[in-house]
């Protein structure tokens, strides 16, 4: 589902963004010390899609979300603490993400939310595959 809706998200930011929308979406682009990775990327996301202005679509946003960052549905992790090489690529594609938005370009915008989107769910693949291949 975010695979079909965030893409979209991206595009009508770019169209509807205001600039304080902008200012919020390319300050969660960018995990700072002391920052919670996780809160920092659903709130990247939240941003995106709240600058839509699609209300309906933010609200199924949101409780796709929740089903998300419910522990009973979180895929378990090889290590306990965040990957800092993987941190600092989903910034960048975050940053890829709010740079399209901010200029108004929304091919790119669409384009790179795609990009993201396909390595993050190559990661969870991996991640949920992880057990299988000593079995």
């Amino acid at each position: 589902l975010r695979l079909i809706l965030e893409p979209s998200f991206a595009r009508l930011a770019c169209l509807r963004a205001s600039s304080l929308d902008i200012a919020a979406i390319t300050q969660w682009a960018t995990t700072r010390d002391g920052d919670k990775p996780d809160e920092v990327d659903l709130n990247f996301h939240l941003a995106v899609a709240a600058a839509a202005r699609n209300h309906l679509a933010h609200e199924l946003f949101v409780m796709l979300r929740q089903i998300g960052v419910d522990a009973r549905m979180k895929v378990a992790r090889v290590t306990t603490a965040a990957c800092p090489t993987r941190i600092a690529q989903r910034d960048q594609e975050h940053r890829n993400i709010a740079e399209a938005i901010a200029a108004r370009d929304p091919e790119a915008a669409e384009a790179a939310m795609r990009a993201h989107l396909l390595l993050v769910q190559r990661h969870i693949i991996e991640r949920s595959n992880a057990g299988l291949a000593t079995a």
